[in-house]
């Protein structure tokens, strides 16, 4: 898995549905909002969030994918983008240990949504920076 750098304000990752490769992926977003000076409850919140997508990914699509953070004021977007066909599921009615997942994500979140396309989907979320 490599950065890559695509102008100032962005930054793209690709990698396989691994716990390892994932929690790599954090380190290095982490390292790139700090460069950027993202704020950091903005850049906290943006961490869980990138957690729980690429956790998303691992247990749930089992593809490769495409984590993209880009920083465009005054907003910050947050994607994953999955080769898994299909809804994004959300739970209506969770029990208590189904209470993370997507609902955090909407908590932490200013707004979020999926697109999906005919090869997978992308989550995103973006912040207020």
């Amino acid at each position: 898995m490599a950065l890559a750098l695509e102008g100032p304000r962005e930054a793209a990752w690709e990698g396989e549905p691994t716990l390892d490769e994932t929690a790599l992926v954090r380190r290095q977003v982490r390292a790139v909002l700090l460069r950027w000076q993202v704020r950091d409850d903005v850049l906290e919140d943006a961490l869980l969030v990138v957690e729980e997508l690429a956790a998303n990914v691992v247990v749930h699509a089992r593809t490769p994918f495409r984590l993209v953070v880009r920083l465009r004021h005054p907003l910050l977007r947050v994607s994953v983008a999955d080769g898994h066909v299909g809804a994004v599921p959300v739970q209506t009615n969770p029990t208590h240990n189904q209470i993370g997942g997507l609902r955090l994500v909407n908590a932490l979140a200013l707004r979020w949504g999926w697109q999906e396309r005919p090869t997978g989907k992308t989550v995103w979320a973006e912040f207020m920076v």
